[in-house]
């Protein structure tokens, strides 16, 4: 299902590439791939998104018009700028709790006021999930892969896929999951956050789209997804744990990402607790 989403994605930029140069994909052919290349570097440039945004269309045209018409087009110095323009993570970004605590009220409220089902169940879903990462400061990767079984437990075990180390941490949304798997009717092997007809984890990228989207109406800023987990560390780093104890949360997997943390983090003042309380 992803894939072929994925796949019309590719065909609806490919169809705008077209319309706003006026071209007609069966002339494709008589064009030099030095002008394609240069037409597709401005097509996008008035498109309502951001850097990343333009980035993925141009990619997307490049792919379709070098896999579907066999053209191989030249290097694009567009991309270049425009991968330098784009949201990167780093260890200095850091959010204060209140931007959190902010953020996930938003999430919440979304799910109170709206009155469609099926509308409500995808805002608490995007609930769970924000609040997920935002109280156990895990990857968006490995939280996606929770089953109902794993979210149902009061102390969840994490076996994080980049390290392969194993974390135990507190469930701080076990009311708001009973909710869920009540309304949706997930079983225990299902993905918790399972999407279509196959059940299979949604993809990070559609919650990521979302988490800018809402972070820049309620923050003013797009954030990533690891953001929180720079909280969670910066945060036990604040409140003097040692290495191997900020290890036993984050499941870093050696003590030096630890201290790059120490080195680089912007302290954060005022914070009583680390769990989040929205």
């Amino acid at each position: 299902m992803e894939a072929k989403n994925s796949k019309k994605n590719y065909k609806v930029a490919f169809r705008q590439f077209l319309s706003v140069n006026d071209l007609h994909e069966n002339r494709l052919q008589d064009i030099s791939p030095e002008v394609l290349r240069d037409l597709l570097d401005t097509t996008f440039d008035n498109y309502e998104g951001k850097a990343s945004s333009k980035l993925v269309k141009i990619s997307q045209v490049r792919s379709y018009l070098e896999k579907e018409f066999k053209i191989e087009l030249p290097k694009s110095k567009k991309r270049k700028v425009l991968n330098k323009k784009r949201l990167h993570h780093t260890n200095k970004e850091v959010l204060k709790k209140e931007e959190i605590e902010r953020l996930l009220a938003h999430f919440k409220n979304l799910h109170i006021k709206e009155t469609r089902e099926t509308i409500r169940l995808i805002h608490l879903r995007n609930y769970i999930f924000f609040r997920l990462l935002a109280t156990t400061g895990q990857r968006a990767g490995d939280i996606l892969l929770f089953t109902v079984s794993d979210a149902k437990r009061p102390i969840l075990s994490i076996k994080q896929e980049k390290t392969g180390q194993e974390v135990f941490l507190q469930n701080a949304c076990l009311p708001e999951i009973a909710i869920y798997l009540e309304k949706t009717g997930l079983q225990d092997k299902d993905f918790l956050f399972a999407s279509g007809l196959a059940r299979k984890p949604i993809s990070y990228n559609q919650l990521l789209s979302v988490l800018k989207f809402e972070s820049l109406r309620v923050l003013g800023k797009e954030i990533t997804t690891h953001y929180f987990r720079v909280y969670v560390t910066n945060r036990l780093i604040e409140l003097g744990y040692s290495n191997h104890e900020i290890q036993s949360v984050t499941g870093h997997s050696g003590s030096e990402m630890i201290d790059y943390y120490k080195k680089n983090k912007t302290q954060i003042k005022g914070l009583p607790d680390l769990l989040i309380s929205i």
